[in-house]
């Protein structure tokens, strides 16, 4: 990992020791279906990287409850999965759900961050009101920010910069961007 990542999950270490007994983890995964994937990741590694990582979700601490949805952004946003716990015996099924799902989500025009961004706060926000857990956002992107006009794009990098990651921060959402 690299050192924002350590970090990341120190941080996420820290909420979770914070919790006393009843200890929760929220996890959202915010993931990119933009036509640009089909040159980016043509042999769809992304679906077996989110599934391996939903499985390994299942092997957390035993003393955590771990909590998932899904989002998929690209011109537009929606969630796929409503927020689950997270169950041993059924993840593997739930995992392969994942992977077909993302196999044949990279057909979405432009990619709007800031969709999908605004849509992930909303969810790990309501989540929180019902749990009160640690929210960590997995987020991936192939890493290209594109709207359908330039001053489009700069209007939704400056509403990133300058506040919707603040907000992140500000709501101790662990991000961790792939």
């Amino acid at each position: 990992l690299s050192e924002n990542g350590q970090r990341a999950f120190a941080d996420l270490g820290r909420c979770l020791q914070s919790q006393g007994k009843e200890k929760v983890l929220d996890v959202f995964y915010l993931i990119d279906e933009s036509g640009s994937l089909q040159g980016t990741d043509s042999e769809k590694k992304r679906a077996e990287i989110l599934s391996s990582s939903l499985i390994q979700l299942a092997s957390f601490r035993k003393d955590v409850t771990v909590n998932y949805s899904v989002g998929f952004f690209a011109h537009e946003y929606a969630v796929w999965k409503s927020w689950t716990t997270v169950n041993q015996g059924g993840i593997v099924s739930e995992a392969a759900k994942l992977d077909a799902e993302v196999r044949k989500r990279d057909q979405g025009d432009w990619t709007d961050w800031l969709k999908g961004i605004n849509g992930a706060i909303t969810e790990l926000n309501a989540q929180h009101e019902r749990t009160n857990g640690c929210s960590t956002l997995i987020w991936l992107t192939d890493g290209g920010i594109e709207l359908e006009t330039v001053d489009q794009t700069i209007d939704a990098i400056e509403q990133l910069c300058t506040n919707r990651f603040d907000v992140l921060r500000k709501n101790n959402v662990t991000v961790l961007g792939i």
